[in-house]
């Protein structure tokens, strides 16, 4: 055999080779799993802070509403920015407000998530929408002296439709009577016996729906009634020496179609009144200042009444069905107390309920330089109008 022969055919160092080979084999496969393990993790990584970038541009949307919601002008003009918040941050702007009417405004929020170098973003449309009251009736001032006699009487914070004089679907409910503090709850309170008080409902659970707001402060109330009444469209008439006002027969200020703002004016401490009977009807803004308005005949008004000054209320008396859709509210400047000085009073068959749409009408008449002053005393919902993902 020769010499080649006995190196093809000779077996030793095999194992040496075949256990290279296999260890070639594992150390390939091991390198192969490492690789697709760190691959894994840093997809999870990266699937991991994208998520939180998303839920960090979600968090962006919702502090911008709270800005929006915060802002006192009409359209809202909120700041963005940059916020921290674990594990990140996210960014906001705010793009084409724009003005729908004295009562809604629309802006775009933008806002981006950021987590390390995962980025999402996302945009929101919003609809602010203001109020002009947050009760059908609502006490303001000093002093809230009320009287109530019967149970024939309504008072309701379900949003109404003054056309079918039926709740608006869907639509949510404000508080029955809205007072600034908790003495003058309690003043309210004491006046109602047990089945008066099933007789004021509104949001909530508890009966009567008597509850208190900060919304719309005594000094805005009077603000805006002195800013009304210097409105060029209004119509302005003063209580006569005689120191009553009398509205009688068949009368109507403003339509649905055409509403009205009317001022009445008294004087100071004399304790003026208007008094409304026969069978009335109308539609827009009544503003009664330093002067009792005191409704004695038919009586139906959408809108809002706003009985501000010294020594004034809103007083019931006589028979005929009355009905207000809108809000009323009263605002007692006076800190004196006099017999028979009630600033609500209602018996007989008076129904008073909550409209937003009587009060959106009435907003049309409101000068643009009297709402920019008590904006921030409105109450305001955010409603979001849509969300999308723009890039991330």
């Amino acid at each position: 055999m020769g010499r080649c022969e006995r190196l093809w055919v000779d077996e030793r160092g095999m194992v040496l080779v075949i256990s290279l080979m296999i260890l070639s084999l594992l150390l390939g496969t091991g390198l192969g799993a490492i690789v697709s393990t760190q691959t894994d993790l840093k997809t999870t990584g990266n699937l991991k802070t994208g998520t939180q970038a998303f839920y960090l541009a979600e968090a962006g949307i919702e502090w911008g509403k709270q800005q929006v919601k915060m802002s006192a002008l009409n359209p809202p003009q909120a700041t963005g920015g940059t916020q921290t918040l674990y594990p990140g941050t996210f960014t906001v702007s705010f793009l084409s407000p724009t003005q729908l009417s004295n009562l809604a405004a629309t802006v775009t929020i933008r806002s981006t998530g950021n987590v390390g170098r995962s980025a999402y973003t996302v945009q929101a449309r919003v609809t602010k929408l203001y109020d002009l009251s947050d009760a059908p009736i609502g006490l303001r001032g000093k002093k809230a002296g009320a009287k109530f006699v019967g149970d024939s009487f309504l008072v309701d914070g379900r949003d109404y439709d003054p056309l079918t004089g039926e709740p608006a679907r869907g639509a949510g409910a404000q508080f029955g009577i809205s007072v600034p503090d908790g003495t003058m709850k309690e003043q309210v309170l004491a006046g109602l016996t047990d089945e008066q008080k099933k007789q004021i409902t509104g949001k909530g659970e508890t009966t009567p729906s008597v509850e208190q707001s900060d919304i719309l402060s005594s000094d805005a109330v009077a603000q805006l009634a002195n800013e009304l009444c210097s409105a060029p469209n209004a119509v302005v008439e003063n209580i006569p020496p005689s120191g009553t006002l009398s509205v009688s027969g068949t009368t109507t200020w403003g339509t649905r179609t055409d509403p009205e703002l009317r001022c009445i004016n008294g004087l100071v401490g004399a304790g003026d009144r208007i008094e409304i009977g026969g069978t009335f009807a109308g539609v827009g803004v009544l503003v009664v200042r330093n002067a009792d308005l005191v409704v004695v005949g038919t009586f139906h008004w959408e809108g809002l009444i706003l009985v501000t000054g010294n020594n004034v209320g809103f007083r019931v008396e006589g028979g005929g069905d009355k009905d207000l859709f809108g809000s009323l509210l009263v605002n007692e400047t006076s800190a004196e107390s006099g017999e028979g000085t009630e600033e609500i009073k209602l018996q007989g068959v008076i129904r008073v309920r909550y409209s937003s749409s009587a009060l959106q009408r009435g907003a049309r008449l409101f000068p643009r330089s009297s709402l920019e002053i008590v904006y921030r005393d409105f109450p305001a919902v955010v409603i979001q109008n849509y969300w999308r993902a723009e890039n991330y």
